[in-house]
């Protein structure tokens, strides 16, 4: 429904065109809370009826509170961990301005991993560390922990599954080819260089 109503809008408003869309990104950062006048000359200037304008706006803000996994699970701020929310509004504070949006996207991500931060947080300091220390195509490492340990290979790759959606592995991971051809995806925390 919501997806049908910003097609219409796009067409009648011809924001299909990308000047016109990087105009309206460019309004909104240089004005987060326009009074409704300046909106209203806003779309005028691009040709957009006003009240179509509105009505675009409007469903864009429902669509950020009336979805997402929290919203479809009935996941509320008593349901989750009030440590890993705090830390959840700080992380998504990133992205927003808005304290209510950054909480209700961390609702989101903590209605499917209750410590999705504290992973995020682990994740993170293994990529600092991946970063810093450097891991690069070719570099020669060895295995510190598991049943690896000791073995020695050269990097194949450094592969980042932060963002990985299907993998059970997060964080920063080196593809390593050990001496013997065989090969092996290790975590950086579990390598270092030789």
């Amino acid at each position: 429904m919501v997806l049908d109503k910003i097609n219409e809008f796009l067409g009648e408003a011809k924001l299909a065109q990308e000047d016109h869309r990087k105009k309206i990104m460019e309004f909104f950062k240089k004005n987060p809370n326009p009074p409704d006048k300046d909106v209203h000359a806003f779309a005028e200037e691009l040709g957009i009826n006003e009240h179509k304008f509105e009505e675009y706006i409007y469903s864009v803000m429902g669509s950020i509170f009336a979805a997402g996994y929290a919203f479809k699970k009935g996941f509320t701020e008593k349901d989750a961990d009030p440590k890993e929310l705090k830390m959840g509004i700080k992380v998504e504070m990133e992205h927003t301005t808005d304290p209510l949006i950054a909480k209700r996207i961390s609702l989101d991500h903590l209605s499917e991993l209750s410590d999705y931060y504290t992973r995020l947080a682990k994740m993170e300091e293994e990529g600092k560390k991946a970063v810093s220390e450097g891991f690069k195509e070719d570099d020669s490492v060895t295995v510190i922990k598991g049943m690896h340990k000791g073995k020695k290979g050269t990097v194949a790759s450094v592969i980042d599954y932060s963002k990985a959606t299907k993998s059970k592995k997060k964080g920063m991971w080196i593809e390593i080819e050990f001496k013997d051809g065989s090969g092996k995806q290790l975590q950086v925390s579990d390598v270092k260089r030789s």
